[in-house]
């Protein structure tokens, strides 16, 4: 039998045709900023934001802002490329735009430093908070840590005529820099450039007061030595404690340690300011101190009686966010709107949040009165040992009646957010004898 071999066959069609590659792209933004991404040419489309092309294909990808955003970066195959972007497809791509506001930004590093090796002429700092921000795809041209030398305050370093800045998140910090030194701060610095919120005490390298000028002897040699010791600020706190807190003792300058970074773009849009919403409850902090003695209806007439003369609408609605014979978020109606300041920023972000039993849900502190003053530092009665939802180790002068004697009561500090253990810091900080003054917190019921 003869055989018969059988061989390929070739009809001419030069071999098989390569693989088409895919190019996947995608759009992310901080702050509610966003934007589309465009190809050219198209390519044939390979699933939701994936168009694939031939081997050897110039594609040109152009990040278009929605609205007042601005386009901040590429994340991936584009990376270090501006709006328009170019690529060769010798293999599958992928890559991201980031959007943001047309707002400058701030933040608090989520790495750290050793403030005793940064240098003089803080360009360590610097390069550390733009290192962050494009790590974080930021964008933004020039970033600056808040840092104060005794040659340089911190506010000649960031920039005395920046038109304010937002938090990653979007909400504000502050509107101006004279608002800053003035300690009218919205919400505190604990957001990270990668978005993420710091929740309890949280030490910053600073050694800068308020208004800028240095934190004599605390400032590590001017960040040459880390034999020195460090003042720090609180990323958790709102008016003056976030630049300056206290000093850690010993050789701190050796420690390590985040930065507030500030982006200083004179291009950029003024920060708008925020605004109590329709529905929206008032929270303040009462104008005068108050001795306990009367029960909690001496407290809420002081509540009343400020509101009263602020103008304030309904003024009698107000009562003092104090624990007494139950928790002090039950006087409180839980099913309305959340609270805010009188300048607009919200305290939390749903009623049930005040009551919560655990966690921190403060969004920012209770510490503006109605004359428009932001107090650092004071307390607050409050009554009980973890939050106002719960009555752990309640300890209100029998009730708020008792004024003196060896009586105590717990009371917050209110400028403080976050956590101590825990503890409430804005709720809960420590016990105060009864005869003592302090501020109370007053709520819309």
């Amino acid at each position: 039998m003869a055989l018969v071999a059988f061989l390929p066959l070739d009809f001419g069609c030069g071999g098989s045709t390569p693989s088409r590659l895919r190019l996947n792209f995608l759009t992310a933004g901080i702050a509610g900023a966003g934007g589309t991404v465009t190809m050219s040419p198209a390519g044939t489309s390979c699933g939701a934001n994936c168009g694939s092309f031939d081997p050897g294909a110039d594609v040109i990808l152009i990040a278009t802002p929605t609205g007042s955003a601005l386009f901040a970066a590429w994340e991936g195959d584009c990376a270090g490329q501006g709006a328009v972007c170019s690529l060769t497809m010798s293999t599958d791509r992928s890559t991201t735009a980031h959007f943001r506001p047309n707002m400058n930004v701030m933040f608090v590093t989520s790495g750290t430093v050793t403030p005793g090796t940064i240098g003089s002429n803080l360009i360590a700092a610097d390069t550390f908070c733009s290192n962050s921000a494009r790590a974080a795809f930021l964008g933004g041209d020039t970033w600056r840590a808040w840092l104060a030398t005794t040659a340089t305050s911190a506010v000649d370093h960031v920039g005395a005529s920046v038109p304010g800045w937002i938090r990653v998140d979007g909400r504000p910090f502050a509107l101006s820099m004279t608002d800053l030194t003035n300690g009218k701060i919205f919400y505190p610095p604990r957001v990270t450039e990668l978005g993420n919120v710091r929740s309890v005490f949280y030490a910053v390298a600073s050694a800068s007061h308020v208004d800028g000028t240095v934190a004599t002897g605390g400032n590590c040699a001017d960040w040459t030595s880390v034999s020195d010791s460090i003042f720090i600020g609180n990323a958790v706190a709102t008016t003056f404690s976030w630049t300056l807190q206290g000093q850690v003792a010993g050789p701190s300058c050796g420690g390590t340690y985040p930065l507030y970074c500030f982006q200083v773009d004179a291009s950029m849009a003024a920060v708008p300011p925020p605004a109590v919403p329709p529905g929206g409850r008032r929270a303040f902090l009462s104008q005068s101190k108050w001795t306990p003695g009367g029960g909690p209806a001496a407290a809420d007439a002081i509540c009343q009686a400020d509101a009263g003369t602020a103008g304030l609408p309904n003024a009698t609605n107000y009562q003092a966010l104090i624990t007494t014979d139950t928790a002090a978020i039950g006087r409180f109606d839980l099913t309305r709107g959340p609270w805010f300041r009188l300048d607009g920023a919200q305290v939390v972000a749903t009623a049930a949040d005040l009551g919560a039993a655990a966690g921190d849900r403060m969004l920012t502190t209770i510490n503006l009165d109605p004359a428009g003053n932001y107090s650092a530092n004071f307390n607050a009665w409050t009554g009980s040992g973890v939050s106002p939802g719960v009555t752990t180790a309640t300890a209100n002068c029998t009730n708020w009646t008792v004024a003196g004697g060896t009586a105590t009561g717990w009371a917050g500090l209110v400028n403080l957010t976050g956590l101590f253990g825990p503890q409430w810091l804005f709720w809960a900080n420590d016990l105060q004898p009864c005869s003592t003054p302090a501020f109370v917190y007053c709520l819309e019921k």
